[in-house]
């Protein structure tokens, strides 16, 4: 019953997040398939918009995987009136390995905000991704940067019911069955040692409110 509860609090918080007020932060978008970028990058809009935002983060590789890559999405933001000033690119893996995923890209945003001087920022993911995203970011944010102060703001809901391609460009299933797929890797990777668990990020957000 305690994991239940634990499990409770953590989506109810990561899902029903609200960005700090009245500063704008930094916000970052995860790297989404082409079948499912316009829920991040129409949310990022939004909040643009409605002066929310201090400026946009995302990855600055390009095409790759599944991924349209970031120069994709600047023009995309470009056009619909973002400044170029506000879009930061941010790349993810300096090693230059070709390996690419949610926590290698966590730790690559947490790595530019300890070395950028951001003490908060903000992530946006699809509803489905947004809560391993989160965990990731957090993950990578205790072993770092702990100070940091993560929020989440969740991208725009698309078609529960309509298949889409996610994960690198492998995993095809539709909306709704991808949210028991990342639960499974949440599990998987906190059992590897990636993520933290779940009691820790809890914590974290009580202590981050």
């Amino acid at each position: 019953m305690a994991d239940q509860t634990l499990w409770a609090e953590f989506l109810t918080r990561v899902l029903c997040d609200r960005l700090p007020r009245p500063a704008a932060v930094p916000v970052y978008l995860f790297e989404q398939t082409a079948d499912n970028q316009s829920s991040v990058l129409d949310a990022a809009v939004t909040l643009w918009r409605e002066g929310r935002v201090q400026f946009l983060a995302l990855s600055g590789y390009g095409n790759r995987l599944g991924y349209p890559g970031g120069a994709v999405w600047k023009k995309y933001l470009l056009s619909h009136g973002v400044p170029e000033l506000k879009i930061r690119l941010v790349h993810d893996d300096p090693s230059g390995s070709t390996q690419f995923n949610t926590f290698l890209e966590a730790q690559s945003l947490v790595r530019t905000a300890k070395q950028s001087g951001w003490t908060s920022l903000a992530i946006c993911a699809s509803p489905f991704h947004q809560p391993r995203a989160f965990l990731s970011t957090v993950s990578a944010a205790l072993h770092d940067y702990p100070e940091l102060r993560v929020y989440n703001t969740v991208g725009n809901v698309l078609l529960w019911d309509e298949k889409v391609t996610h994960s690198q460009g492998v995993l095809k299933a539709t909306r709704a069955g991808l949210i028991g797929t990342e639960w499974e890797r949440i599990i998987r990777y906190q059992k590897k040692g990636d993520l933290v668990p779940l009691d820790l990020a809890v914590a974290y957000l009580r202590k981050r409110d």
